[in-house]
């Protein structure tokens, strides 16, 4: 045998073994840490505090969590979308009323994150500081 061939032989023998040594698919398996809050999800409750009180922003939190997997969810930033933005704003009910009472179009609503969380800020204080408007407010405690 040449040495090439010696060594390709050990190379197959010892991928064998280390995938004989990995455990199976359908070993159980623990849960996954929780993701950590990764640069864009700081800079996102940074935001947030800027405009929701401290004892919201754990709401704020799981209601992005929900509407928008966080911003990881693809329709996330479409314009053209029922409803738009990290914390999804209903489009047919707030484009007009951001245009007109604050000079924001539905781009800068959707895609910039300041204007997006002052925007949500104002939805949730116009509905008396609740939840209401989202539907994702099922998971929050009490929802």
């Amino acid at each position: 045998m040449t040495a090439v061939a010696l060594l390709v032989s050990a190379l197959l023998a010892l991928a064998g073994a280390v995938t004989a040594a990995r455990p199976s698919p359908d070993a159980a398996r623990p849960s996954p840490a929780p993701r950590p809050p990764e640069p864009d999800d700081a800079a996102f409750m940074v935001a947030a505090a800027r405009y929701f009180p401290a004892a919201e922003l754990a709401n704020v939190w799981a209601i992005d969590g929900c509407e928008s997997t966080h911003g990881a969810d693809e329709r996330t930033y479409s314009l053209d979308a029922p409803d738009g933005g990290r914390l999804q704003l209903n489009r047919a009910t707030w484009e007009s009323f951001f245009e007109r009472n604050h000079g924001w179009p539905w781009e800068r609503v959707v895609r910039d994150l300041d204007t997006h969380l002052h925007a949500a800020y104002i939805v949730w204080q116009r509905a008396g500081g609740t939840w209401s408007p989202w539907s994702c407010r099922i998971v929050l405690a009490g929802g």
